[in-house]
């Protein structure tokens, strides 16, 4: 319901399991489309755990 709404993958969003939610948007996902995901899942009233999957630095920029 949410990717419909927002006209995004639905692979976007993985449920995982009680009340764990993860996100992962394509590299070439349009700001638009993840604001409209983050925004409804944050008026929701589902109660979740959210993380960001994908958003880890590469490994050259922690070594600098």
């Amino acid at each position: 319901q949410f990717s419909a709404s927002c006209k995004t993958p639905t692979k976007w969003l993985r449920h995982r399991g009680g009340n764990e939610v993860q996100f992962q948007p394509s590299k070439r996902a349009k700001y638009e489309q993840v604001d409209c995901l983050l925004q409804r899942l944050k008026d929701s009233a589902v109660p979740m755990n959210f993380g960001f999957v994908g958003n880890e630095l590469p490994h050259e920029a922690v070594q600098q």
